[in-house]
């Protein structure tokens, strides 16, 4: 399973097995559905700094999903290029599937 987004007019598939480590720096995609890009990509910078002021092994170890579909460095590549998306293109919502 994973998370299908269209943000700023752009596709973006992500899987699901990274949802802890999206839910524990408040970046769920499914929190996401309808809201307003401007909304999604300000709450996606707060996410990233959380992100990154972390040491990277760390988040490594505690979240890369074991059977190798989701790791803390695509996940995180994921969530910036989502972010540039919604700032960048119409629609004004983002949408979210599963």
């Amino acid at each position: 399973m994973s998370y299908d987004i269209n943000a700023g007019g752009e596709w973006f598939n992500y899987t699901s097995n990274m949802h802890r480590f999206f839910t524990d720096f408040g970046a769920y995609p499914g929190d996401w559905a309808g809201q307003n890009r401007h909304e999604v990509a300000d709450k996606l910078d707060v996410a990233i700094k959380q992100i990154e002021s972390n040491d990277l092994d760390a988040l490594k170890v505690e979240y890369d999903a074991p059977n190798g579909w989701g790791e803390v460095g695509s996940a995180t590549q994921f969530l910036h290029d989502l972010r540039d998306a919604c700032r960048r293109e119409l629609p004004d919502t983002v949408e979210v599937s599963r």
